[in-house]
């Protein structure tokens, strides 16, 4: 059995055991489906593929997640996520979870990546993207002061076709970058110390990258046929491989075969 069918055997078990999770009283929309059903329509939501992508980063070689998100050469990534809360000094109120969570978000010394998934018809807002910017400035997870801020977009495969609307430094973005204004962002950022200006700037010299989940899918098979077998790590890393094109398979049929 593939790791990402375990992960739905833990979705299944959770919906036909509710009441092992408190749950009897309160019931999710799934478990209201059955248990079959209910683990069907889990995969197409977001949240289920994020999971399943969490669990592939966290695995998967540094190389293979430098190399897709565009920071090949960097230092090792440190993987951060809402559990991890903000280091001391941050403030009295946490930026990572309350400015924005990014689906995945990695600092290193010197870099701080942010990758923001995207499904069906959702597009990137610039809203959306000034919030990045704030959080991948203001966040104090590194010492350093100064280095790359990286924002990646991961999407479906007419999606990257927003690249060119969206990426510094295109004249359209900067346009609307310098038009924005909505006074409950001013009074956001203001939350924590930050102007709407300030990060306006921010913004307009962050690095926005954007890949497909056929890129991701080209990069795991590429992965896979580059593997001999030979020894355990080849073993472990294949079955990694195979549960991710799996999944994206499932949810991505054209992108996948």
């Amino acid at each position: 059995m593939a790791w990402n069918a375990c992960y739905y055997n833990t979705i299944s078990y959770i919906l036909g055991e509710p009441q092992r999770f408190g749950l009897m009283h309160n019931p999710d929309p799934l478990k209201r489906l059955g248990v079959r059903k209910g683990v069907e329509v889990a995969r197409k939501y977001e949240k289920y593929l994020n999971d399943i992508l969490d669990i592939f980063f966290a695995i998967a070689p540094q190389g293979f997640t430098q190399r897709l998100f565009g920071v090949e050469g960097e230092s090792p990534l440190h993987s951060v996520n809402a559990m991890d809360g903000d280091t001391p000094g941050a403030g009295s109120k946490t930026i990572y979870g309350n400015l924005c969570q990014p689906d995945f978000f990695f600092v290193a010394d010197g870099l701080r990546l942010a990758v923001e998934m995207k499904v069906r018809d959702d597009k990137p807002r610039l809203d959306q993207v000034l919030k990045y910017a704030a959080l991948l400035h203001a966040y104090p997870h590194t010492p350093s002061a100064n280095g790359r801020r990286r924002l990646v977009f991961l999407g479906e495969e007419s999606f990257t076709a927003l690249g060119s609307a969206v990426q510094p430094p295109a004249t359209d973005f900067r346009t609307q970058l310098a038009a924005f204004s909505n006074a409950k962002r001013v009074t956001q950022f203001a939350d924590y110390g930050l102007s709407l200006e300030t990060v306006k700037a921010w913004a307009a010299d962050m690095e926005i990258g954007f890949v497909s989940y056929s890129e991701l899918v080209a990069a795991a098979q590429q992965q896979l046929q580059g593997l001999n077998g030979g020894n355990t790590s080849d073993e472990v890393y294949a079955k990694l491989l195979r549960g991710v094109l799996a999944e994206l398979s499932e949810r991505f049929a054209k992108e996948a075969r």
